[in-house]
């Protein structure tokens, strides 16, 4: 009898224990529905709210709100006539080109590290939204040493700018997943400027009014783009000061074109680098250069299209890109994405 009570108790236990196993599986599978039931919908408010943070964040965008033109800045976003670019001796316009990764783009080695131009209009082939502006990138690391145009060659058919597109292109993304989308066929206005003793708004307006253009992915800077570059002074430069005289005044030292680290290798070489403006003297082809070496020096100067300087590439960026992260400093860069 004992024993009959005895297997019925351990029967009980075992039943008793299967029921509280499976009520604790209903409690459980229960919550797990509900809980992934509000995850999910959490989700896709999370996604909703970083898609209308993403959609306001275009590179375009933030650039644009960066405008601090003032005497007591020192760096920052000008907007002349429209055109906003950034000034002075250490603006916060980094950003990453060819990576996603913060710690890859800051090893010099890989050089997908750039830097912000500005936000222009003119360049674009075809409007494409984003109330006409594109974004205008230039490698803050040099590319090496390379002939403007071979002889009376032009830079529209010249092997530098086929380098540029195709071997500068493929090693750039060689190692890399980074979506080329991104970078947009631009216009390239390769001005002739006989002389650069003129201001740079004044540059500007020629290279815009240059019946040589071409259309390609990646180009150089022109020689506007240093011009604009220094730091803002209402009586100097950039508006009154003429590019050639720069070297008389601040508007040389405080400008982040060709400093900090964009000086590392042309100008202990004293090399410098070439622009885009050109210029014949008869037969010969010349083109501008920012020659380099130190304060009182003339920084620009013409050469003969055969010698050899080196290069920044330059690019102009779809007005979709966004900034997904980053502040755009030199330790914290703008990482930037395109929407699919």
């Amino acid at each position: 009898m004992m024993r009959d009570n005895r297997g019925f108790i351990a029967i009980s236990v075992i039943y008793s224990f299967l029921l509280v196993f499976l009520l604790l599986m209903v409690v459980v599978l229960n919550s797990y529905f509900n809980n992934k039931t509000s995850f999910d919908m959490y989700k896709e408010n999370i996604k909703e709210t970083a898609a209308t943070k993403y959609d306001d964040n275009t590179l375009v965008n933030i650039i644009k709100k960066a405008e601090s033109l003032t005497n007591k800045n020192p760096s920052g976003v000008r907007n002349e006539d429209g055109v906003y670019r950034y000034f002075g001796k250490t603006p916060d316009n980094y950003v990453c080109f060819g990576t996603y990764d913060k710690n890859t783009c800051l090893d010099e080695k890989i050089s997908y590290l750039f830097r912000i131009v500005g936000a222009f209009k003119e360049s674009i082939v075809s409007e494409n939204g984003g109330n006409g502006y594109v974004a205008k990138i230039v490698s803050a690391y040099f590319w090496a040493p390379r002939q403007y145009a071979s002889d009376r060659n032009i830079w529209a058919n010249s092997e530098l700018k086929d380098s540029l597109n195709e071997e500068y292109l493929d090693e750039l993304f060689k190692n890399s997943d980074f979506n080329q989308k991104m970078i947009i066929d631009a216009k390239w206005y390769v001005a002739k400027q006989p002389e650069l003793s003129l201001t740079a708004k004044e540059a500007y307006q020629k290279e815009m009014a240059s019946e040589d253009i071409v259309i390609a992915k990646v180009g150089m800077l022109s020689a506007s783009d240093w011009g604009f570059a220094s730091y803002f002074s209402d009586s100097g430069c950039p508006g009154n000061s003429k590019m050639d005289d720069y070297r008389e005044n601040d508007c040389y030292v405080y400008n982040w074109i060709a400093k900090d680290d964009m000086d590392k290798t042309a100008f202990k070489t004293n090399e410098g680098f070439w622009f885009l403006d050109n210029y014949s003297d008869g037969d010969v082809l010349h083109a501008w250069a920012f020659k380099g070496g130190y304060k009182g020096n003339r920084p620009l100067k013409s050469y003969i299209v055969t010698t050899y300087r080196y290069v920044y590439p330059t690019m102009y960026i779809d007005n979709e890109v966004r900034v997904i992260s980053g502040t755009g400093s030199r330790i914290d860069p703008y990482i930037i994405d395109i929407p699919d």
